[in-house]
């Protein structure tokens, strides 16, 4: 779909906010579309959507569906199917607005971009609103969220990485992790559910990574992989125990990279982490063979 007047500067700041404004979501990710049939049924918002709801149903290459704002108004509209997304020039309160909905890992991304009556999208009025599908568990607040880094950075503390980057972007997290301590990066990936997770949110950046081609190494995958067998088990009870399994152990990392971080501990629990660990470095277990549990 073009509108005239949307020279490519609009486009790039139309991305830009894309990019930043799903940061809060759960699983979230502005890239690497699901298949067709994800974008259906009911959605909640998260964030900046607190409140609202969605709904859409596909019939076709058309979408049917409903945006309930937190006040309780409904807006409804019709949609052309843009691969796997719904796309559609519509009025909302009286202002003609471009809306495309794509699904997401976990959700959906809203995108509600005013059209001035040159025909041009105005981004600095776009909204990018991110829902969690109606019925899936959500992760727990993390203890040290951290925003997303908006591009490549020296150093990232390892513990918030490991809290923060379910809720970031794609792009973001491949920053984020090239810039944790290598070492702790190894350590990272002595935790196969949480190395599937992460590699899941890796897998969907735009840009394809140093970080993630070691985040990659050993798994005995490839990200279409990854990418494709979590996407079959959404908003199932197998992904929900999926969930579950990957805050657990997520728990049992942030221990053990605590203790890796100040080597004065040595307490019960560090001790107990660092038999943990021990065996996890002579485990078998890969992002394949978790994929495997899950499906």
């Amino acid at each position: 779909m073009r509108f005239a007047g949307t020279g490519a500067a609009v486009l790039r700041a139309l991305l830009a906010v894309l990019a930043l404004a799903v940061a809060a979501s759960v699983a979230a990710s502005v890239a690497a579309p699901a298949a067709a049939q994800a974008l259906q049924g009911a959605y909640v918002g998260l964030g900046a959507a607190d409140g609202m709801r969605l709904e859409i149903d596909r019939d076709g290459a058309r979408f049917d569906g409903a945006l309930i704002e937190a006040d309780g108004a409904r807006r409804t509209f019709e949609a052309d199917a843009l691969g796997a997304s719904a796309e559609t020039v519509t009025a909302f309160g009286g202002e003609r607005v471009y809306l495309r909905v794509m699904p997401e890992p976990a959700g959906a991304t809203v995108v509600i971009a005013p059209i001035s009556a040159e025909g041009v999208l105005d981004a600095g009025r776009t909204r990018a609103l991110a829902f969690r599908r109606e019925g899936l568990d959500a992760p727990p607040q993390p203890s040290r969220y951290l925003p997303p880094p908006t591009g490549p950075t020296p150093f990232f503390d390892a513990r918030a990485f490991v809290d923060s980057y379910p809720f970031w972007p794609p792009l973001s997290a491949s920053w984020a992790y090239e810039a944790v301590e290598p070492s702790l990066r190894t350590l990272i990936r002595l935790y196969p559910l949480v190395q599937t997770d992460l590699l899941w949110k890796l897998c969907q950046s735009p840009r394809r990574t140093e970080g993630l081609a070691e985040a990659l190494r050993g798994q005995g995958v490839v990200c279409e992989t990854v990418v494709q067998a979590l996407r079959a088990a959404q908003g199932s009870d197998v992904f929900n125990r999926y969930v579950r399994d990957v805050a657990a152990e997520r728990a049992e990392l942030l221990v053990a990279l605590g203790c890796a971080e100040n080597y004065a501990r040595n307490d019960a629990r560090c001790a107990a982490s660092a038999q943990d660990t021990a065996r996890r470095a002579v485990s078998m277990e890969t992002a394949g063979t978790v994929l495997a549990r899950y499906r």
